[in-house]
């Protein structure tokens, strides 16, 4: 004999249902307010009478119902506009479908209307809500669905169960290697505080961090997520988006001295809830939260977990509360990709760090402030002092934690942008993939290191890699895959990249130029790097790369005078030097050529394959001296091949 719900397990499967829904919506919503209507109707009815469904509604009951709602908060009524009730109940209250486990059952809650009868006739009785129970031993659906739901629910009680103290704890179970994906959206905070605006980011940052190093799913990183801070979202069509299986959100009220949160975790497929909960915690303890994440995912994910993960997962990077704060409020400004907010997640590590010289994530948080500061906004006289910060503060985070992946993110940035030590950014973000493997800007890195390197197919993964983490932010590896394809030979896909890149950024690159060149497309070559190195944003890489094409053009005149006055700057980088080699061997002056590429090579450019590939090269490849160069380089890159693999 079945036994019966008990009136608390009854109430609280309502309840949960009934606040799940809710927070999906927009309050003040037709829809919204209808379902807390019929929600309020079922735990009455349920509490009363135990039947598994509602009384029904006419619309017009639901009319007066709504009307008196109060979550009008005063409105009239009428400005409402309710004859579109019907419309707007059709699309939204028939989607929704709701399984919950409470008391060892299984609950299903399901909209049944409205009929075209209730939306066309105001005395039709035909929406209602319909609960239906069952123990969790009598399911009888497929193995596969049930282990699906199971793994699901397993890592979404393992992000968010730290936040409130619960009695029961996960079993460990046995999960799949990483192949599904799911993203975590911004937490919506409800309260129009901006002081507690970071609270949004941050805490969807750290559950994002956190899960990175769990080898179960595939976590979407933060800069995918960003567009949908304080957003009403469709969760369903996010998911679809993000190209993502799972997607967790979340909101956060502060009431008084505490915080309250609800997370829910949908399956993109078919937009069920799978999984949501709210919890409460002390406004004064938010460092609780982290612990707590990392415990619950350690102990739910245990067989899967090294003992390693177990302790970079459980481990506590600080004690004190202040600079916890401090650190979760400078990754949602660094995130921001903007000068003052950048500056600013500078101050926050910083204040961090002053009260606790030992947070080493706090470190290396500063250290990637510095770097993005000197990569992206830095004038010329700021650099040095940006880049000594960024290497200094990383270098720190590594002593202190030596197995922080962030920490070897940031020393990459460091040597990948000012120093441009390609076999040092190939080993410390290739350190730092292996501890988090969903790195995207360490695959950026890596991908780029290997593209100055030679090691275009190892180029071409790493840039691959990047883009199926974040769909989002795919044009730094769209650009290294364009480059790529122009070094191995393929400039018809050279030119399809780089195209896509000047469409996505509406900056055209210097090496789409080139591709053009090289493509046949001599005319569009011509107009775009002279656009390119004219006018008050010169750039001195497209007038270089004109310049070898002038020559190779019998534009000899002009070539002259331009790399004439490129020379004599006192900054040139590799790139430069190459395109500079490349000119004088079009020019003859085999010396200069020589003397400009042996430069690029030795400043960070020392490519074999466009060595070997390049036509502009043509003129001195017979020359000893170049010769000599050029198996020079040969035996470098196939040592590197040996290192890195390809």
């Amino acid at each position: 004999m079945e036994t019966p719900l008990s009136p608390s397990e009854l109430a609280r499967a309502v309840e949960r249902a009934s606040e799940r829904y809710v927070r999906t919506h927009r309050q003040g919503s037709m829809a919204t307010v209808s379902a807390m209507i019929l929600f309020d109707a079922l735990g009455q009815d349920l509490s009363t009478s135990g039947r598994k469904s509602i009384t029904s509604f006419s619309r017009q009951q639901l009319r007066d119902a709504m009307a008196a709602h109060p979550a009008w908060e005063g409105k009239a009524f009428e400005e409402t506009s309710f004859n579109t009730v019907p419309e707007d109940l059709g699309e939204q209250l028939d989607q929704f479908e709701h399984e919950d486990f409470v008391g060892g059952r299984k609950h299903r809650f399901r909209f049944r209307g409205p009929t075209r009868k209730f939306r066309e006739e105001k005395s039709s009785r035909e929406l209602y809500l319909e609960f239906t129970s069952e123990p969790l031993e009598q399911q009888s659906a497929p193995v596969a669905r049930r282990t699906l739901i199971v793994i699901a629910t397993i890592l979404v009680i393992a992000i968010m169960a730290s936040i409130a103290t619960l009695v029961l704890r996960p079993r460990p179970v046995t999960v799949k290697p990483k192949n599904a994906t799911l993203a975590v959206l911004p937490f919506r905070l409800l309260d129009t505080d901006a002081q507690l605006r970071f609270l949004g980011i941050g805490i969807a940052d750290a559950v994002i961090t956190r899960l990175s190093n769990v080898e179960l799913v595939r976590v979407r990183p933060t800069t995918a997520i960003l567009r949908y801070q304080n957003r009403e979202t469709d969760l369903q069509r996010v998911g679809n988006e993000l190209a993502t299986d799972y997607l967790l959100s979340g909101t956060l009220q502060p009431a008084g001295d505490r915080i309250r949160a609800g997370v829910q975790l949908i399956r993109v497929e078919d937009g069920s809830a799978i999984w949501g909960e709210h919890f409460d915690l002390p406004r004064s303890d938010l460092l609780s939260l982290e612990d707590a994440i990392a415990d619950r995912v350690a102990l739910a994910l245990q067989p899967r977990l090294t003992g390693d993960q177990r302790a970079r997962l459980s481990r506590r990077f600080t004690s004190n509360p202040v600079a916890y704060e401090h650190y979760l409020r400078g990754r949602a400004e660094i995130l921001l990709l903007t000068k003052p907010a950048t500056q600013q997640a500078i101050e926050e590590f910083d204040a961090a760090i002053r009260s606790d010289p030992s947070y080493a994530l706090a470190r290396a948080g500063l250290a990637n402030a510095a770097a993005q500061m000197r990569i992206r906004f830095a004038s010329k006289s700021e650099i040095p002092a940006l880049t000594a910060q960024a290497k200094h503060e990383a270098e720190e985070a590594l002593r202190l934690a030596p197995d922080l992946a962030e920490a070897h993110e940031a020393l990459a940035a460091v040597y990948r942008y000012d120093e441009f030590e390609w076999e040092k950014v190939m080993d410390e973000s290739g350190r730092a993939l292996k501890l988090n493997p969903d790195l995207d800007l360490a695959h950026d890195y890596r991908a780029a290191a290997a593209l100055h390197l030679g090691l275009l197919t190892l180029a071409e993964r790493e840039a691959r890699t990047s883009m199926e983490i974040d769909p989002q932010q795919a044009v730094e590896p769209l650009r290294i895959l364009g480059v790529t394809s122009l070094f191995a030979g393929r400039y018809d896909d050279a030119i399809s990249r780089l195209r896509e890149v000047a469409q996505r950024t509406d900056i055209a690159d210097y090496y789409l130029g080139l591709a053009l060149y090289y493509g046949g497309q001599q005319s569009e070559a011509d107009q775009l790097l002279n656009r390119l190195s004219g006018g008050e944003t010169r750039n001195v890489r497209a007038a270089a790369a004109l310049a070898s094409i002038l020559a190779a053009t019998g534009r000899r005149t002009e070539a002259s005078r331009i790399t004439s006055r490129i020379a004599s700057q006192s900054t040139i980088d590799h790139h430069i030097a190459y395109s500079l080699g490349a000119a004088y061997a079009q020019l003859g002056d085999t010396v200069q050529a020589l003397r400009w590429l042996d430069e690029a090579i030795r400043i960070g450019f020392p490519c074999y394959p466009w060595f070997a590939r390049d036509p502009l090269l043509q003129p001195i490849r017979g020359d000893t001296r170049f010769v000599t160069l050029i198996t020079r380089l040969r035996e470098q890159h196939e040592g590197w091949i040996r290192r890195y693999g390809e």
